[in-house]
């Protein structure tokens, strides 16, 4: 992320005005931070990972400036960093020290140690052996206490470092192009055998067929991020689709469907959380049990059989009309998409919901409230899905009678994970998932289109899922984070 980010991600109470990233005030404490400690950098906006070692070291201790704190912990701050930065370090280090906090300084550099500490505490093997007045020291006593030798062990014990691997010029342009790369070589294959694909009106098609599999994946994508699972989310769509259905045909305003959507989402979100949460049951099997729950009540409602809207233009409109060519449904999805990427990349929410899904417990160390914000993402998931639902019943003129909230689930799992392979470190992201969720949908018009049959489709698209979650899985295992859902 850029210098501007990382100093305003340790507390975001400070940079934000009514749970909003105040962006003015962003970049003018960045600036400030950036002077007080001499980083050097092209500006606020430049990526840390281009940084120099010793300016990382800033740029993270700078992330910490700004707060509240009163103890702070260094743990080998200096190592791999040039003179000026040490200097710089130390400065810091002594300012904090003067303005009244707790500074722990941990270092295996002796020397270091005796010019900075007033006091010295030596551990080995997991417990302190001695406790030294810095003044009067030397470097040869804190020797012989760091190595055991006082206890007749021979030495310290041997440590083995893991070596990091190395990304080449190529390996690092894959890692973070390789998925849209592939994504566009796949597609131009494909096209280049049935020229029909590139034809206007069938892009303009797919923009169509991809906005409901999107906004599902829309929806899975908000519950990942808190850190949450839900299998019942095709179960879900379906259900609010069929109900939207029933109520127009029973004379109902069309207009009542989107809020009765949403009400029925939110409601399923919040008993996912619950049994989550406080029942505590794992996510999978939660949500498992209220899919099959969400299919029961909607074959109890449509008693098995489909049902079929006609004459309601204006319901219609929102998931078959067009705005010049653009199908509505695309924009309705563009709209969504947007308000969420600003959710969760620029309000403190949000990013305490990424937080609290990447890790739970470092966020719950940080003073997060890790319940709230993983019952949040439930919420707003059953939100947005049962809204998807009510568009399902515009798009397809009714609900169909056949369960179709497993391939639902299917393919929104796939552009979800997909989405997430184009971050160097698998981040989950509302961008990735549309940006996904229509390549889907333009790969399985194309194999159509080049004669592919739908049971070879299903095949393709469960490939998809597992590799993209092996990718995640990956990347994850890279940067030491195992758990994907």
């Amino acid at each position: 992320m850029s210098i501007s980010q990382n100093l305003s991600l340790a507390d975001t109470e400070l940079w934000a005005k009514h749970g909003i990233i105040d962006r003015k005030f962003e970049k003018k404490q960045s600036n400030s931070i950036i002077q007080a400690l001499n980083i050097i950098c092209t500006g606020i906006k430049q990526r840390v990972s281009e940084l120099s070692g010793g300016n990382q070291q800033k740029v993270v201790i700078g992330r910490w400036m700004t707060g509240n704190a009163k103890v702070f912990i260094f743990d080998q701050p200096t190592t791999g960093v040039d003179v000026g930065a040490k200097t710089e370090i130390y400065r810091q280090m002594i300012m904090l020290a003067k303005k009244g906090c707790g500074v722990i300084f941990i270092s295996s550099e002796f020397e270091e140690l005796l010019a900075i500490c007033d006091r010295i505490v030596v551990m080995s093997k997991g417990r302190v052996v001695k406790e030294f007045d810095a003044a009067g020291t030397t470097e040869q006593e804190l020797l012989y206490w760091a190595t055991g030798a006082s206890e007749n062990n021979g030495g310290g014990e041997t440590m083995t470092e893991k070596k990091s691997l190395s990304i080449s010029g190529l390996g690092d342009f894959l890692i973070r192009r390789g998925t849209g790369v592939g994504m566009i070589v796949i597609l131009l294959a494909l096209g280049l055998r049935a020229n029909l694909f590139f034809a206007l009106s069938n892009l303009m098609d797919v923009l169509k067929q991809g906005s409901i599999l999107t906004l599902i994946a829309l929806g899975l994508t908000a519950v990942l991020i808190g850190g949450g699972f839900d299998m019942g989310a095709g179960a879900l769509v379906q259900l609010t689709c069929n109900l939207a259905a029933g109520l127009i045909i029973s004379g109902v305003n069309p207009a009542i469907t989107l809020p009765v959507g949403l009400a029925v989402g939110f409601v399923t979100g919040m008993v996912n959380a619950f049994l989550v949460i406080v029942v505590k049951i794992p996510s999978f099997v939660a949500t498992l049990g209220t899919m099959f729950i969400l299919q029961g009540l909607t074959t109890y409602y449509n008693k098995g059989e489909a049902l079929t809207i006609t004459r309601q233009p204006f319901f219609s409109f929102l998931g078959q009309g067009r705005i010049g060519i653009v199908p509505m449904i695309f924009i309705i999805v563009t709209v969504i998409a947007a308000l969420m990427h600003y959710f969760f990349k620029h309000t403190r929410t949000g990013l305490r919901m990424y937080a609290t899904g990447e890790n739970s417990a470092a966020a719950t160390l940080r003073g997060v409230n890790t319940k709230k914000y993983l019952m949040l993402s439930y919420c707003i998931s059953g939100a947005i899905l049962g809204l998807t639902g009510v568009f399902q019943a515009s798009y397809a003129y009714g609900a169909s009678a056949i369960n179709s909230g497993m391939d639902f689930l299917i393919q929104a799992l796939s552009a979800a994970y997909l989405g997430s392979t184009f971050s160097k470190t698998n981040e989950l992201s509302v961008i990735g998932t549309v940006v996904s969720g229509m390549f889907i949908a333009a790969l399985s018009n194309a194999l159509i289109i080049n004669g592919i049959s739908n049971q070879q489709i299903s095949g393709i698209l469960g490939t998809i899922l597992v590799l993209s979650i092996l990718l995640n899985v990956i990347k994850k295992r890279e940067i030491g984070q195992v758990t994907i859902f």
